[in-house]
């Protein structure tokens, strides 16, 4: 009896034990069958906010007006599929990427009844002239006088891809002539892909003066032959062309000297090669009268020596931040902040050089130079008479280059001024503009005129 006891009271005992289990097991369940209903629910619940139950459901997406773009590069750009839930703010969103690309006067969207109870959604564009030609023939921003024309391609093939041809004999303001052949090619993300490319080709022959340390002055003759490849990949194949984006690329330069008259041995030929790599993140929305809105911001690291062919080691980094900011009555005020810092020597000559038109308005052009520099620019963009593709300017540029072991090196050379820019809309990204900047530092007044935007 004691033993039967002793048996019934462990079994007992165990089944108390096996019960409890079963019971916190029965709880941790009941938990997680919670918590998984809980995530459905708030599942469900974003799924309604985006799209309410009476939605139509997509049937079709059609383009109108694209005689030369392809329907494959708009449908990369859209936010919508077919089968999916009409939702207005994504049909937006697709509406303000296509517009984005550049390519249009403008972008429109609509929406229509189908007969099976779905609904078509619409985009009809207006296009821009995609090949145009423009001689070069005059006297630019920074004094050069030019002899020869310019070809652009700005949608080769519809596909959103840009070619851009340049055959000009200049000569150089203060000094020198130079013969330039060049070829550019670009596109921001080849179609079905996740990946963009961009090279250009470039023969320039020029007779230089080059001044040694002692100050006498040698004139010489240089050809340079350069190459410069880029790809690009976006963070997401489909969507939009916005976001983070990551590159390599590959340059290389090779520069042969001709001693002409003056002072021997002032330079010497060489070849360049450096690999790069760099990140970018864009969100910049493009208005009707090329107006934009939004920031887009990067960082470059670049690296060549021996190994990969190059006469000289060197590395370099850079980055870069811009932002557009609309302001009320379509006022703009746009930004700028660039900087540079190389390990190129002295000797080999500056890695960057600011003054003139596109960097450092006002002064001479490339008269600050050295290893290293930092460049900002601001301007503030208001409508003039009413009209908004016609606007004046007020901008500042602050900046400057240096060699590592100048004196002051982070002293700040400023400039600023005013100016007009009228939106050519027919033309992919030309902004004709005039500008008349005063340098502080050189005290001198300067008169720009150019096609394209300072940024």
């Amino acid at each position: 009896m004691p033993k039967t006891r002793a048996a019934d009271t462990r079994r007992q005992e165990d089944e108390e034990m096996m019960t409890e289990g079963e019971t916190g097991a029965r709880v941790w369940s009941a938990a997680f069958v919670g918590m998984l209903g809980l995530c459905l629910a708030l599942c469900v619940l974003s799924t309604v906010a985006a799209a309410p139950a009476s939605a139509p459901l997509i049937g079709a997406i059609r383009f109108e007006g694209n005689h030369v773009t392809r329907a494959s590069v708009l449908r990369q750009q859209l936010l919508i599929r077919v089968g999916e839930p009409l939702v207005p703010s994504r049909v937006a969103a697709s509406r303000q990427a296509i517009m984005n690309l550049g390519l249009f006067v403008r972008v429109n969207d609509r929406v229509e009844p189908l007969s099976n109870g779905r609904v078509a959604v619409i985009f009809a564009v207006k296009e821009k002239t995609y090949t145009w030609a423009l001689p070069r023939l005059g006297r630019n921003a920074d004094g050069d006088i030019s002899y020869g024309g310019q070809l652009e391609f700005d949608n080769l093939f519809g596909l959103d891809q840009r070619l851009k041809l340049i055959v000009e004999q200049k000569q150089i303001a203060g000094g020198g002539t130079a013969d330039q052949q060049s070829i550019e090619y670009s596109t921001p993300r080849l179609p079905g892909t996740a990946y963009g490319f961009s090279t250009n080709l470039t023969h320039t022959q020029q007779l230089e003066q080059i001044e040694a340390a002692n100050g006498s002055v040698g004139e010489y003759r240089n050809q340079n032959l350069g190459l410069n490849a880029a790809l690009t990949r976006w963070l997401y194949r489909e969507g939009p062309n916005t976001g983070w984006s990551g590159s390599v690329g590959l340059g290389v330069s090779q520069s042969n000297y001709q001693y002409v008259s003056g002072a021997p041995d002032l330079a010497s030929s060489g070849r360049e090669v450096a690999i790069s790599v760099g990140a970018d993140y864009t969100r910049v929305a493009l208005g009707r009268y090329g107006y934009r809105n939004g920031v887009e911001y990067g960082i470059s690291a670049s690296v060549g020596g021996p190994l990969i062919g190059s006469d000289y080691n060197q590395a370099a980094t850079g980055g870069y931040y811009r932002g557009y900011q609309r302001l009320g009555g379509d006022q703009n005020l746009n930004y700028q902040l660039r900087f540079g810092l190389s390990s190129r020597s002295r000797l080999l000559g500056p890695a960057y050089t600011l003054g003139g038109a596109g960097t450092l308005r006002g002064y001479v052009r490339d008269s600050l130079e050295g290893n290293a520099y930092m460049l900002a620019n601001v301007e503030y963009l208001h409508p003039l008479f009413g009209q908004p593709l016609l606007r004046g300017v007020l901008f500042t540029d602050v900046g400057n280059a240096w060699f590592r072991g100048d004196d002051s090196p982070w002293r700040l050379e400023p400039a600023a001024g005013l100016g007009l820019r009228w939106h050519i809309t027919w033309l992919v990204n030309v902004n004709l503009r005039v500008d008349v900047a005063y340098a502080f530092g050189q005290h001198r007044y300067q008169a720009y005129v150019g096609s394209n935007s300072m940024f």
